[in-house]
């Protein structure tokens, strides 16, 4: 027997009795057992295998338990659907920046004109970048350090001088550095990298070194 591909094996039990002849009765009524494991998620399924036979007896509703009735004596096994883990970078100086798809660059929206797209990264050498693109007719847009404004841009069209231009940057954005080496320097503990649009908070992320 073969539990499905998408399993995560978790644990395997097996329950037998005997009658006093040493046979194995099936049981008059379903017997019912609580499992109990910490590594068991909700979803987790739990199956009884029985030769080349296997056959879904319950699906956990919470995590770390789940409730189970059989009448014959199987192996008892567990197994958590396997999920994908989300996609991060290593965390550096306590802030993990997300990793922006292409398409989706934009987070921690408001009410921000979804024309705009901003984000920040945390970088391998301490400094901190934020990006904005397709800024062109989007407004003010505000890079903000600890509730300081370190730069904006108000861009009527691409050729306004403050655009960075082409993929190599943020297409039609602007980028800023912030941290060791650069123009502004992040406080110890705690700092707060905002991008505003006009008025509207499009990103808020914090930064802990």
């Amino acid at each position: 027997a073969m539990l499905p591909n998408e399993s995560d094996f978790v644990n395997s039990i097996v329950v037998a009795w005997t009658a006093p002849d040493t046979t194995v009765p099936i049981a008059n009524s379903p017997l019912q057992i609580v499992i109990t494991d910490a590594n068991i998620k909700e979803g987790a399924k739990v199956y009884s295998i029985l030769g080349d036979q296997t056959t879904l007896l319950a699906t956990a509703t919470q995590d770390g338990t789940v409730t189970i009735f059989f009448t014959v004596d199987p192996l008892i096994t567990i197994a958590n659907p396997v999920v994908d883990p989300p996609a991060t970078q290593t965390p550096i100086g306590g802030f993990v920046a997300p990793v922006v798809p292409e398409a989706d660059a934009e987070s921690d929206v408001d009410d921000a004109p979804a024309v705009a797209r901003g984000w920040t990264r945390a970088m391998a050498d301490g400094t901190v970048k934020f990006y904005a693109r397709d800024l062109v007719g989007a407004g003010k847009v505000r890079f903000m350090l600890n509730g300081r404004e370190i730069a904006w841009v108000r861009a009527a069209d691409a050729s306004d001088p403050k655009l960075n231009v082409g993929p190599a940057a943020a297409r039609d954005g602007l980028v800023r550095t912030v941290g060791p080496g650069s123009r502004w320097s992040l406080v110890d503990g705690r700092n707060v990298l905002e991008i505003y649009v006009g008025e509207n908070r499009l990103v808020r992320r914090i930064f802990t070194q």
